[in-house]
């Protein structure tokens, strides 16, 4: 778990579930190059907050086809996209992280990653909505 401790009681909760879990530790803050290099190694992005909207750490993942397994999903985003799951509590997250794993289903949100990330977030999309944007008479 990377972030800082913003709620202390949470985080000495969760620091709780580092020994329940047997998988989970517990990072504390990390530069955005070092969250890169985490991500970058993942298979799945687990997003735990409840108070972001999109989170950086959505497009870090996606930017290198890792999918989403997330406690929210900003305007449908996520499911409307296949680009990973959402979960309402510990219990699924668990389910649903295993079988995001399998190889058809993880390849799937690869291929949907892929396409929802060059449509919507990389330099070139991004590129052509502001000259788009530029060019429009109302500016």
């Amino acid at each position: 778990m990377i972030g800082a401790a913003f709620d202390r009681d949470l985080y000495l909760e969760c620091e709780g579930f580092t020994e329940e879990l047997g998988n989970l530790e517990i990072l504390g803050y990390k530069s955005l190059f070092e969250v890169n290099s985490y991500v970058n190694s993942s298979r799945i992005l687990v997003c735990t907050s409840i108070i972001e909207g999109f989170p950086n750490t959505f497009l870090q993942a996606l930017s290198v086809n890792v999918p989403l397994l997330s406690t929210v999903d900003p305007n449908g985003v996520i499911c409307d996209n296949g680009i990973g799951e959402v979960c309402a509590d510990i219990d699924s997250m668990k389910i649903k992280a295993s079988n995001m794993l399998e190889d058809h289903t993880y390849e799937g949100y690869v291929r949907n990653i892929s396409e929802y990330y060059l449509k919507t977030h990389s330099p070139d999309s991004n590129f052509q909505v502001l000259e788009n944007y530029l060019n429009t008479d109302e500016m």
